[in-house]
């Protein structure tokens, strides 16, 4: 840098990804491209002047001002192998982002067993279900049998006791659906199951408490994912036909996520300008305000919550 020269700092937001440094140019002269930083699960994409939406940054542009550069960075797709173990299944793999959840898994079948769910070994090993995540590498996963017809070595019974009076029992009516964020792609994410937001939140995800609360039956609403974005998205509607033509887009069907029912509004906001996080759900009348005066649009009621107590 000359002496008394105009100069400007110029930033780099790595998003998560292995710290670049700054760097002082002088008005007029370009930014040096630094070396690409690094991120587990993750391809750099390359340095954009937004951090979502933006344009490619052309490093044989001259400086005029300070700026901020920011990392784009795509989940990386691995492979879900599934060994039937003996057994038969169908698919026998799929594809998923890191980061993102297995999903709704497929059910195997063998002659003469019962099935006991998926396996990280053909012995041994932890259970997975649909909310386990995706790490850095293909995964294979195994079924785990029990035989249908193995008898039971019978007890020798216990001395009778007098019963005590049994309570009326109670039936849960609701559940609460947790609401977590990704920071790195922006993508909000609802879910009942506390296994899956406890998984999301080990490997970064910020659960941001209870969103609603819903009832255990009613009107569905259809949970669905989208394999092929950074990082992966969820898409949540009611709406049969809306279901089916993003299946035939290529999203994949995770099923019936919750249900809709009661008297509260779940609002609905979309955002033209995000790849992944598109859609907001929230029952925050002010929250669903500043959004739409952010440039968020407003898609009107997305479902019913039940009122919490």
């Amino acid at each position: 840098v000359k002496p008394g020269a105009k100069t400007f700092a110029v930033l780099f937001d790595s998003a998560g990804g292995s710290s670049v440094a700054s760097q002082t140019v002088e008005y007029g002269s370009k930014v040096s491209r630094p070396k690409d930083p690094v991120r587990a699960g993750y391809a750099f994409q390359g340095w954009y002047t937004a951090r979502s939406g933006g344009s490619k940054y052309d490093f044989g542009k001259p400086v005029t001002g300070g700026l901020t550069l920011y990392a784009r960075w795509r989940a990386n797709v691995y492979t879900l192998s599934f060994d039937a173990n003996g057994g038969s299944v169908s698919p026998g793999s799929r594809s998923v982002a890191y980061g993102g959840a297995y999903g709704q898994l497929p059910a195997p079948s063998r002659k003469g067993y019962t099935f006991q769910g998926w396996y990280t070994a053909k012995s041994g090993g932890s259970r997975v279900t649909a909310g386990t995540v995706m790490g850095d590498r293909d995964v294979k996963v195994y079924a785990r049998w029990a035989s249908a017809s193995t008898p039971v070595k019978p007890t020798t019974p216990s001395k009778p006791t007098t019963p005590s009076k049994p309570t009326s029992p109670t039936t849960a009516s609701t559940v609460a659906m947790f609401r977590l964020y990704n920071r790195y792609t922006g993508e909000h994410f609802y879910t009942s199951s506390s296994v899956e937001r406890d998984s999301l939140v080990k490997v970064g995800w910020r659960s941001e408490g209870t969103g609603w609360v819903a009832p255990v039956s009613g009107a569905p609403v259809y949970r669905l994912y989208n394999p092929y974005v950074a990082g992966g998205d969820h898409h949540y509607t009611m709406s049969v036909r809306e279901r089916d033509a993003l299946m035939k887009a290529g999203w994949r069907s995770e099923g019936v996520g919750w249900y809709s029912g009661g008297s509260v509004r779940v609002l609905r906001e979309y955002n033209p300008y995000a790849r992944t996080g598109t859609h907001n759900y929230t029952t925050d009348a002010k929250e669903d305000t500043a959004l739409v005066k952010a440039g968020w649009r407003a898609e009107g009621t997305g479902w019913y919550a039940v009122k919490a107590k």
